[in-house]
């Protein structure tokens, strides 16, 4: 690749008498001012089609629909730009991309809403609240609330014209989703009123009322009521869960902000009343009889993709300040009808949710198991794993407001310790523990780390050890505005001096977890079951394997499913197929298809079995280092043996070990 010109842009990090100086993050690097890239293998720049593919949704949707391999390169045709009472001579794809949102058009990004309903206002004056489409109104795909006529704030953050840019995911809706991780957040207006209500529509049962405030925020302080009934001004602690007396049923409820600080930002994380949970769908477009039924549906669950986490250069840098939250986090359902009955197959892609499943399930089978009292991200590469996994590219990552941290480790036997280290790589946002209080049954004692990053002292016996920090060194993030922002306690790298079993080396092996490890995805009340294929080695990002819940085909309404929950250690695909011998259900008065999964999909994460195949060398232990520092890691012995030296290698590639003579070739586990 060219490249010419002075080097522009800056290290991530700067030292200085104060500490560590961290620039935007760390998501930050220097580059040629011109790079010259050349494309190999370009195709021609014209390509002829009889019958070209009509895409009911929006330009943006043809590359989604390219990458999951509904359309090639052949010209398309948007359903908008065609005549829609002249069937379709090609193929027919049904998307969810067109939605109805309100777009804030003097902003650059997140200038958008989350997807709105037929009857939600405007909050923006202006005849035209989006890019609009050929008959726009007609294709677009709208939101639709469930036991539920209607919930409203006065402002949210989800608004396009929110001060520092739309955040879909905090919409009015969060209150009451039943997911107590999102929240409804007011947006910054100065000295704006804060309300939200909630229209059930019909009378339910209002007797008892639970109230959470969402994180973040400080005391709230606020009444609720009904048509007929106040409370007095409640004060909750962020995260507490209060309930509340109130009437005995009512249609209507409203939650006021009467704290009276100016500029009060408000968040109520859940709120509920007796009666059936209240539910948000996505109602896609009609579509007209004489166009047919689609030849394919793709559906996308709605979500921002910012994880706090980003790749520079070969490491991972998450900023917890970055996170922006999903329009969907979790609950993923949509509505559709079809002109004829359909027979199409289902196939998924999902990625798990981090939390402490998707950790017991990388950590399975492993000599060592670690855990942290609080992460600050759900992205697995900023999980207390990050700390064992042999990678120094990876950092977990506590709270920033969390100054004693606790970290619990666990050994396969006794040993005997007697040092430990800890360290961050060049340019993550992190603050490296410089005290911790060590504990193991019978015991504590406090433990100060060099400014190398180790520490040692008298020798323990111990399977089971409590580190908590209490000292971490001086750090400052400064943005490219200037501003300065609290770092966050981290460790990327964690040894313990007498244990021979870190780092961990995870396996590159793709593992089955079996019938019903994957989401339940239910099509018109029918339960289907999937299975997933996943390896705790692969990176972030990639597909790691398909695998089929039972063999025979199953033909079903089209529909489909992509969940991607705060991260995750790879792509899952995951595919439904009907057991064997089992007639394939059809649609003979095709109504609309609810495609509906679980609440909580990582709840179906199962912990793999150890991975076919795997050789085990066993006649006393002997260690293979590279450098100064254990790296990757074997335990082998033999008799008269002798490892032959080589470099680090990347996670799976074989090692090579001269054994006698013999040469042997053994896969990191």
């Amino acid at each position: 690749m060219p490249t010419s010109g002075p080097e522009i842009g800056s290290q991530p990090e700067v030292g200085g008498d104060l500490g560590r100086g961290l620039i935007n993050g760390g998501w930050q690097s220097s580059f040629p001012a011109v790079e010259i890239y050349r494309v190999a293998g370009a195709g021609g720049f014209g390509t002829a089609v009889d019958a070209p593919t009509t895409v009911v949704g929006g330009p943006e949707d043809l590359l989604s629909a390219a990458d999951a391999g509904v359309v090639g390169s052949e010209p398309t045709i948007l359903a908008t730009d065609a005549d829609p009472e002249i069937s379709t001579v090609g193929p027919l794809l049904l998307t969810d991309g067109l939605r109805l949102v309100e777009r804030n058009f003097g902003a650059l990004h997140d200038s958008t809403s989350h997807t709105l309903g037929g009857e939600e206002p405007w909050t923006l004056p202006g005849v035209v609240h989006d890019y609009d489409l050929v008959d726009h109104d007609r294709w677009v795909t709208r939101s639709r609330l469930i036991n539920a006529r209607a919930v409203s704030a006065t402002t949210s953050r989800s608004n396009p014209s929110s001060l520092g840019g739309s955040e879909p995911g905090a919409m009015p809706y969060a209150a009451i989703d039943g997911d107590p991780n999102t929240a409804w957040i007011s947006a910054p207006y100065p000295d704006a009123p804060q309300s939200r209500w909630v229209d059930f529509g019909a009378s339910r049962g209002t007797r008892e009322i639970a109230v959470t405030p969402g994180p973040g925020t400080g005391a709230e302080q606020l009444r609720l009521s009904t048509p007929s009934w106040e409370s007095p001004v409640l004060e909750f602690v962020p995260g507490e869960t209060r309930k509340i007396a109130g009437p005995a049923s009512a249609s209507r409820l409203r939650i006021d902000d009467v704290s009276g600080k100016p500029n009060n930002d408000v968040s109520i994380a859940e709120v509920t009343v007796v009666g059936p949970p209240v539910g948000r769908e996505l109602v896609l477009p009609q579509l007209p009889t004489a166009r047919g039924s689609p030849d394919a549906i793709l559906l996308r669950r709605v979500s921002d993709g910012r994880d706090g986490c980003a790749e520079v250069g070969t490491a991972v840098r998450c900023r917890p300040g970055a996170v922006v939250a999903p329009e969907e986090p979790s609950d993923f359902r949509r509505r559709f009808s079809v002109p004829s009955d359909i027979e199409r197959d289902v196939a998924m892609t999902v990625r798990p949710r981090g939390g402490p499943e998707l950790a017991g399930m990388m950590q399975k089978d492993q000599p060592v198991s670690i855990a942290a009292s609080v992460t600050a991200l759900a992205d697995p590469r900023a999980s207390a794993t990050a700390m064992i996994d042999g990678d120094s590219g990876t950092t977990w990552l506590a709270p920033a407001g969390e100054v004693r941290p606790v970290i619990d480790v666990n050994l396969l036997r006794r040993q005997r310790i007697r040092g430990l280290a800890v360290a961050v790589e060049f340019g993550t946002a992190a603050r490296v523990p410089q005290t911790f209080e060590l504990s193991r049954p019978g015991g504590s004692r406090f433990v100060e780390v060099d400014d190398d990053g180790t520490a040692s002292f008298p020798p323990i016996v111990a399977s089971r050890l409590r580190l908590e920090v209490r000292d971490a060194e001086p750090a400052t993030d400064f943005s490219f505005r200037g501003a300065a922002s609290e770092v966050p306690i981290g460790i990327g790298e964690l040894r313990l001096e007498g244990v021979p079993y870190l780092p961990l080396s995870l396996s590159n092996d793709a593992v089955d977890l079996g019938c019903g490890s994957g989401p339940d995805l239910t099509v018109n009340g029918e339960i289907l079951r999937t299975k997933v294929t996943v390896s705790p080695c692969r990176p972030p990002g990639r597909e790691v394997g398909a695998s089929n819940a039972v063999r025979s085909r199953s033909s079903l309404p089209g529909g489909g499913r992509e969940h991607r929950g705060c991260g995750g250690i790879g792509w899952i695909r995951a595919r439904h197929r009907a057991p064997r011998g089992r007639s394939s259900p059809r649609m003979r008065h095709p109504p609309p298809v609810s495609l509906e999964p679980p609440r909580n999909p990582s709840s179906h994460l199962r912990a793999p079995t150890r991975p076919p195949g795997t050789t085990s060398i066993s006649a006393g232990p002997r260690r293979w280092t590279a450098g100064h520092s254990p790296l990757r890691s074997l335990t082998v012995g033999v008799r008269g043996g002798s490892w032959k030296a080589m470099p680090r290698f990347p996670c799976g590639s074989p090692l090579i070990a001269s054994i006698a003579g013999a040469r042997w070739s053994a896969c990191w586990l």
